[in-house]
């Protein structure tokens, strides 16, 4: 065993409670990679008021997003070019809208 395994998780469990115990201290939320629907839907149910996703336009986040959206979140799109890539993408902010002065 490397000495790096230690700090890999181990399973979806491990992961979970990683999640949310980060997410416990923030005051907002930033997803990009990982499990992100796990994440999503995780700190969805914890009510954090604001929680941004990179990304957003990938279908593989439809289930996540759909989900906010049920809950009560409002979205906020941001299309465009990034740093990096040679195409568009969407990065969207979901803010609590029973908690937002919007």
């Amino acid at each position: 065993m490397d000495k790096f395994s230690e700090y890999l998780p181990c399973s979806l469990d491990f992961f979970y409670n990683l999640v949310v115990d980060e997410a416990r201290k923030a005051d907002f939320i930033f997803i990009d990679g990982g499990f992100p629907n796990t994440e999503i839907v995780t700190v969805g149910n914890m009510r954090k008021e604001t929680i941004i996703i990179d990304n957003a336009d990938q279908a593989s986040l439809a289930y996540g997003l759909n989900f906010l959206k049920e809950i009560g979140y409002k979205e906020i799109p941001f299309h465009g070019l990034g740093p990096l890539n040679p195409y568009g993408f969407t990065a969207s902010i979901f803010y609590l809208a029973e908690k937002s002065i919007f």
